[in-house]
């Protein structure tokens, strides 16, 4: 019998990122002496999200987590802005040079 798996269910390796960006986030947070209370409304979302943030929880929408980290000077990606945008720039660069799908023939099978 094969086993099923949860299609929202997270590998290890994500869920160690997840970890630990939320404690860098917590960290950072209290760095600035925020409360969890200042930092979710400078977020413009609920203490109860921001905790979830903070506990690395996989359902937090993405953009709000990233909104955190930026808001309590965490490195995103590994670098400064300069860095994450000359990174940026060269990914749509490389994207640009990707071939183009094809579009689909019609293949004609009636034989």
């Amino acid at each position: 019998m094969s086993k099923t798996v949860n299609p929202r269910t997270q590998s290890a390796l994500v869920r160690a990122v997840l970890a630990t960006l939320g404690a860098e986030i917590a960290r950072g947070r209290k760095r600035r002496g925020f409360s969890q209370e200042d930092l979710a409304a400078r977020l413009g979302c609920s203490r109860n999200t921001l905790r979830s943030i903070e506990a690395g929880k996989p359902s937090v929408e993405i953009g709000l987590a990233l909104e955190a980290a930026a808001l309590v000077d965490v490195p995103l990606m590994g670098g400064d802005r300069g860095d994450i945008q000359r990174r940026g720039d060269a990914a749509r660069r490389e994207i640009d040079l990707l071939p183009q799908p094809r579009a689909v023939t019609e293949i004609f099978d009636d034989f």
